[in-house]
């Protein structure tokens, strides 16, 4: 019936996203999606030849609009010219800038008259003004500016090191006194377990502590539970270092306990089973060797893991390890890479679940750093292109192509993590009418795929 009823048919049936908000939308395409297929398939037919006659009407207005433009700039152009014999001496510039004040004047004497005389005109101009809402932005010019907040390749971006890192959040955690609230939660949840876990290190079985937070707190107190019992003497190893050397290890182990003697063995696994049998034979108070982070990188070989295995596997002593083993792990996938089964056999494991919530700062801070790291402070942005480079590609891409990529972003926030199959992102774009071809759309993928904005997975869908 009128322009304002083609706004409301496509404010509803095409574009509802355009004023409504994401609840109400969703409300719009479950009635739609409960409808029949041949009422969708009316309404796409309808939808289009509606959007045909727009588009028409839109062409012929600017048509008629630049027709009467230049009807009027050729009339003053004839009248200067007919003037005076002087006005045929004005410059060139002069004269275009006549013209141009010409056709300013022009166009608001035409809109003010449409205004009150063009009853047509201004029933379309909410059409109008809708369509060129809806109309994509011009592309950036190569080598513009980048928007606000991104800055420009070749500044600086200061990164901080890890442990300006850990000194500022161990700052805030001193501050918020967070030690004591750690230290009565394990004291109510894991001291009173200290004498089941010796007895267990009794039976020819090592204990490993693996949970959330760090568990270097927690084995300083089973350590001290142990010194105070006389329960035998304690050594702790920080496996999370990544300087530890278990061969300089053995040779203080041979000084402290074997006298200095040479034990013997070719290995480093035949010296620790040499070093274990030595010391049952020689001494009547077992050794407690408590290892936090026995998955640390200096320690993540079979060859470090089955000597220590030898150490309590060859200590026994009247049916009881003179050598007892309590460790902690943090890597859920320890026990798949870290240990063989003749290994994790010796060891003979009593798995603890222990979640202290401790931060990792001691553990964090003997990450092994890359050089570019200790050297510098200041990473070039030019390591850091990613971001830049998506943006780029975003402004050199048709309009097209990013409706399809606004579509696919938004079907991939409702599934979270998982990928988006082609026939529902298809589905999406045939009722945004953007594409209904299955080549168009599938070369728009692969142009996306190619600069590296979005990820093809291997789906069962075609």
């Amino acid at each position: 019936e009128s322009p304002n009823d083609l706004v409301d048919y496509l404010d509803e049936f095409a574009m509802p996203d355009y004023r409504l908000t994401a609840a109400e939308v969703e409300a719009r395409e479950r009635i739609n999606d409960a409808r029949s297929p041949g009422y969708r398939r009316r309404n796409l037919r309808l939808r289009f030849a509606l959007l045909q006659i727009a588009y028409r009407e839109r062409n012929r207005q600017r048509g008629r609009k630049r027709a009467r433009t230049s009807s009027t700039s050729r009339a003053a152009a004839s009248k200067s010219r007919n003037g005076t014999a002087r006005r045929s001496s004005v410059p060139a510039a002069q004269a275009r800038e006549a013209r141009r004040s010409s056709r300013l004047a022009t166009n608001a004497t035409e809109g003010s008259a449409g205004v009150k005389s063009s009853g047509k005109a201004e029933e379309f101009n909410e059409a109008e003004q809708y369509f060129n809402r809806k109309r994509p932005a011009k592309k950036a010019k190569k080598g513009s500016i980048p928007s606000a907040g991104i800055k420009p390749a070749g500044e600086d971006i200061v990164v901080p090191t890890i442990k300006e890192c850990v000194r500022e959040v161990r700052a805030i955690h001193d501050a918020s006194g967070a030690d004591e609230a750690f230290n009565e939660y394990e004291a109510a949840h894991y001291h009173d377990k200290f004498p089941e876990w010796a007895f267990y290190l009794a039976t020819k079985q090592s204990i490993l502590l693996y949970g959330l937070g760090s568990k270097r707190e927690l084995l300083a107190s089973f350590s001290d539970f142990l010194g105070d019992e006389g329960a035998g003497d304690v050594i702790g190893l920080d496996g999370y270092d990544p300087s530890i050397d278990l061969g300089e290890f053995l040779d203080v182990f041979t000084q402290l306990f074997c006298n200095s003697e040479n034990v013997g063995g070719a290995s480093m696994a035949e010296r620790a089973t040499a070093c274990a049998k030595r010391y049952a034979a020689t001494k009547t108070r077992p050794l407690y060797l408590l290892i936090n982070n026995i998955d640390g990188t200096a320690m993540r070989s079979h060859l470090v893991q089955e000597t220590l295995a030898n150490l309590t596997h060859h200590s026994d002593k009247d049916g009881a390890p003179m050598i007892r083993i309590a460790a902690s792990v943090d890597d859920v996938s320890a026990s798949l890479y870290l240990w063989k089964p003749h290994t994790e056999a010796k060891f003979d494991w009593s798995w603890r679940n222990v979640d202290t919530y401790r931060p990792y700062f001691e553990e964090v801070l003997a990450l092994p750093q890359h050089n570019s790291e200790k050297k510098s402070k200041r990473i070039k942005t030019k390591y850091k292109s990613s971001v830049s480079s998506a943006l780029a590609v975003l402004k050199c891409i048709a309009p097209r192509h990013t409706e399809v990529l606004q579509v696919l972003a938004r079907l991939q926030n409702t599934s979270s993590s998982k990928p988006t199959s082609y026939s529902t992102l298809k589905e999406e774009c045939v009722k945004k009418m953007l594409t209904s071809s299955d080549t168009a759309l599938k070369g728009m993928l692969k142009e996306l795929v190619d600069h590296k904005i979005i990820v093809a997975c291997e789906a069962r869908d075609p």
